[in-house]
């Protein structure tokens, strides 16, 4: 006898929702004002005699080439005085200044803190200095070295509110949360409208769960011209993790309609549309993240699930191709492919699929439950048992691969080893009514009427409108004598699944004698 197959919940085997992109996190920032205003130009003295330079000699047509030739000169220079004591007193201050304010500008966050060092050693009792060295060091993620630079800042001046900014966001990638929230609030009280200290201890609580502080947060910022779009795309984060999918989907949009571009915001959209069961929505929104970004492996892997929710399998198809085609190292989009393939009947192409996925994390026992499957349907038995094994040798306690197992062991007439396999699913998943039928139909089988008829009644507990358990309590009570019981149980059956009076006669006639069926029929015309 062959079993149908177990039903699993395809593409849930794996995380379905990618997680929302990175989002934005301002892991360090600089004040407002712009302190760098005017490009240097190549340096063109051949000696390290820093005090030569003069700042306001810059150039506004100067070469980023030549740039670059000048920072490096004065890098060198730095280094190659580092045992000389003696040329220190010829560098410039006002030139370490801008050079690092020019490196941070320009992400060379290595040099900008050669320069800074330089800089503090020089004039140590200037914050801005230290600041400046600090934010090199929150750069390069060097943060317990950054606190202490902006602690040397505060020093000099406690009231510097963009010191005690980045010092809060130092603080918290070390873990010190408490402090880090003292340090912003101590920044909005001394500057209570500071958009950079409420935006970032909006990510901190966001990074934190701490949702509704940082809805308040963000809310109060979106209108700002600066944090409205960076804020609405947050909001919409934050709702989504609070279950409130409207007001995620409308920050969403409004920070679309603010940058109608942004490929994340589609993204995102997309994601809490599928939450709300909006799938049709979903899959243009995603259409819209592949119109502005059509490399994006995890907007057609979302845009591929979503299709096969709503039975569009060769569409899902294509679109798992797709971002197997942008990153065919994704170990999901070649499970949920294979599941694909499977759903529509492609039993030999998931199993290819399916041990592409194995290849490439051969841990990944969703991936062998999935291929067992496919065997099982192709009744390659022997096959799909090895799967199953190797699939529970990596999670023994997942319900259903016992399950599938057991039916799997009674297809190749291992009925004893079938037994103890469904009770072992039962044990994990004691809520699941077809298992209860299936294992009460084996015990039936193999003439165990009694227990049979104790885990078809579990059956029907769990789910009194399904007929197929009481019908087959009726066989059991019939065999066992008890015809009051099985016309009881029968007429229940009948009850819930009409066409079962069709099939009553040729079903019992099998299994009854010519006077027992007709006590049977008396008893049903009562």
């Amino acid at each position: 006898m062959w079993r149908k197959l177990l039903e699993i919940a395809k593409f849930s085997s794996v995380t379905y929702w990618r997680p929302p992109l990175q989002r934005i996190n301002s892991l360090c920032r600089q004040p407002a004002t712009d302190l760098y205003t005017a490009p240097f130009y190549e340096y063109t003295d051949t000696a390290t005699d820093m005090s030569t330079f003069d700042y306001d000699d810059f150039s506004s047509e100067s070469n980023p080439v030549n740039m670059d030739e000048t920072v490096r000169r004065y890098r060198d220079a730095i280094r190659n005085t580092t045992h000389n004591t003696g040329n220190q007193e010829y560098i410039n201050v006002e030139t370490l200044e801008q050079l690092t304010q020019y490196c941070l500008d320009n992400s060379r966050f290595e040099d900008a803190l050669v320069f800074a060092t330089t800089w503090s050693e020089r004039a140590g009792y200037t914050a801005d200095a230290w600041h400046k060295k600090g934010i090199a060091l929150s750069y390069l993620l060097r943060y317990k070295d950054a606190l202490e630079c902006y602690n040397r800042a505060l020093d000099f001046n406690q009231s510097d509110a963009d010191v005690l900014i980045n010092r809060a966001v130092a603080l918290d990638q070390c873990g010190f949360v408490e402090e880090a929230v003292a340090s912003f609030d101590k920044a909005m009280e001394l500057e209570p409208g500071n958009e950079d200290a409420i935006f970032n201890k909006g990510i901190l609580c966001e990074r934190r769960g701490w949702y509704e502080e940082a809805i308040r947060l963000f809310e109060y910022l979106a209108n700002s011209e600066r944090y409205s779009k960076d804020s609405l795309f947050e909001l919409g984060f934050c709702y989504d993790c609070r279950h409130r999918y409207d007001d995620a989907i409308k920050a969403y949009e409004q920070c679309i309609d603010v940058d109608p571009y942004d490929h994340n915001a589609w993204f995102n959209r997309a994601v809490v549309l599928c939450r709300k069961g909006k799938y049709n929505e979903a899959i243009s929104s995603y259409d819209m993240v592949l119109a502005i970004k059509d490399d994006f492996a995890s907007a057609w892997y979302n845009r591929g699930n979503t299709l096969a929710l709503i039975g569009k399998l060769i569409e899902a198809i294509e679109s798992y191709k797709e971002a197997l085609r942008i990153d065919a190292s994704d170990v999901s989009t070649w499970h949920n492919l294979a599941s694909a393939f499977e759903e529509s009947g492609q039993f030999t192409m998931a199993i290819d699929a399916f041990t592409k996925a194995l290849a490439l994390n051969p841990k990944h026992y969703e991936s062998y439950f999935g291929r067992g499957t496919c065997h099982d349907a192709l009744q390659q038995y022997n096959l799909a048992l090895d799967d199953y094994n190797a699939a529970l040798k990596l999670n023994g306690s997942y319900s259903d691969l016992w399950y599938a197992k057991a039916d799997v062991l009674y297809n190749i007439g291992r009925v004893g080893e079938s037994l103890e396999c469904y009770q072992t699913a039962l044990e994990l998943k004691p809520e699941d009514e077809e298992c209860w039928f299936d294992f009460g139909s084996t015990l039936m089988e193999t003439g165990k009427l009694l227990d049979a008829i104790h885990t078809f009644t579990k059956a029907t507990e769990l789910k009194p409108t399904w007929a197929e358990p009481y019908y087959a309590m009726a066989k059991c009570n019939a065999l066992l004598g008890d015809m009051q019981s099985a016309a009881s149980n029968i007429r229940t059956a009948w009850l819930h699944d009409d066409s079962k009076r069709h099939s009553f006669e040729e079903d019992f006639s099998q299994l009854l004698s010519s006077r027992r069926m007709e006590t049977l029929h008396a008893l049903l015309k009562h």
